[in-house]
């Protein structure tokens, strides 16, 4: 694709979509008029969904209309941008994503700074803007993708397959 395809998905529950989405499609759509980003979105809430369906980059499916490997294969980015007030411990639409070989760009908000290693395989916000200014940063150095993208598949097949986090465990307990 010509397009820059950055995306989330997730449950339809309120506080897992940030309504600042809309904020940041705008931004960009204002800085590239050519609209260079398609944003595609699976289960947002009903609220973020009014927001953005204005914008004609947008595409905007309900819960599970594809398979989320169908989905993510979609995507060349992977944004993680719950509620400012939302911390997961550990996000599973994070990981799937760096196993689909996506770089994210999530809020520096709990689990994230385990699963994004900030330059690495991704971004970690601290506001609104940070999301504006990576996503330019991406257009303009295309190739980061790919390294980063890169970088989330190797970490995800590294660091957080089933058996590594089973032998972590184990240690854990057996430190004790």
């Amino acid at each position: 694709s010509d397009k820059i395809r950055v995306g989330m998905h997730s449950k339809g529950l309120g506080n897992k979509w940030n309504e600042d989405i809309a904020y940041v499609i705008r931004r960009l759509n204002e800085r590239y008029p050519d609209l260079p980003f398609q944003f595609r979105f699976m289960g947002m809430s009903s609220t973020a969904s009014k927001l953005v369906s204005k914008f004609p980059n947008v595409e905007n499916l309900k819960e599970n209309t594809e398979s989320i490997k169908d989905f993510l294969h979609k995507l060349d980015i992977f944004m993680f941008f719950p509620s400012w007030g939302r911390e997961e411990p550990w996000a599973r639409v994070v990981g799937e994503a760096m196993m689909s070989a996506c770089p994210i760009i999530a809020t520096n908000k709990g689990g994230n700074q385990d699963q994004v290693l900030n330059y690495h395989n991704g971004y970690l916000c601290k506001r609104k803007d940070d999301f504006v200014k990576h996503l330019c940063y991406l257009k303009e150095y295309p190739n980061l993708i790919t390294d980063m993208g890169g970088n989330s598949a190797r970490m995800a097949f590294t660091v957080f397959r089933t058996e590594k986090i089973i032998d972590r465990l184990a240690d854990f307990i057996e430190s004790f």
